[in-house]
């Protein structure tokens, strides 16, 4: 890397088999080391040298099999939703609007992970990670509704639509993973969230 230019970020994030860089010139890039047969490819990316054929072999691999879900993650995420609901509901009571619009993101992470789940792709750190192959059109656009200014209005209203989007996403989650949708926190805490003001 140091032989290609100047870097102003050199860094392995604890992976010595995944570098990032970026150099001075604003050049992005990833140096990522597998062992050929554990290498699959993942769209878009440019071969800059192949003398072998490794990316043929590497296409002509099927993908390795998702993990299932961790069913403790899966009640976490049905669950632990509403922890956030509440934090949302007292941010908003407070007029606390930084807050109130971080807590939105927690919401919005979680119908992530959900919707992740729902269509079979592997949960991620990040949650946004490559989301816009990850999941079809139509979540996607349920999720951009959830997009709202800093203000109590709006935010509420993006709650609501999280709200929505989550019953929607974690009812099928709870019953494909056997465990038991939260119906009453449900009828309570939407109701709080529609009186907050």
């Amino acid at each position: 890397m140091r032989a290609i230019g100047e870097s102003l970020l050199l860094e392995d994030f604890g992976n010595p088999a995944n570098l990032h860089v970026i150099l001075s010139d604003g050049a992005d890039l990833e140096l990522i080391i597998h062992r050929e047969g554990e290498l699959t490819l993942e769209l878009p990316y440019r071969v800059l040298l192949d003398k072998g054929g490794v990316e043929d072999r590497a296409r002509e691999r099927p993908p390795p099999p998702s993990r299932p879900a961790d069913s403790e993650q899966t009640r976490q995420l049905v669950h632990g939703f509403w922890h956030d609901v509440g934090h949302v509901i007292t941010a908003l009571g407070r007029g606390n609007i930084w807050w109130a619009h971080g807590q939105l993101e927690e919401l919005r992470s979680t119908c992530i992970a959900l919707a992740r789940l729902e269509a079979g792709v592997e949960a991620d750190d990040e949650p946004y990670w490559k989301i816009d192959e990850a999941l079809p059109g139509d979540r996607l656009a349920a999720l951009r509704a959830t997009v709202a200014p800093p203000e109590i209005g709006p935010m509420r209203d993006a709650a609501l639509a999280l709200l929505e989007l989550y019953r929607q996403l974690a009812g099928a989650v709870a019953a494909e993973h056997g465990i038991a949708y939260p119906a009453e926190l449900d009828r309570l805490m939407s109701a709080r969230l529609r009186d907050a003001r």
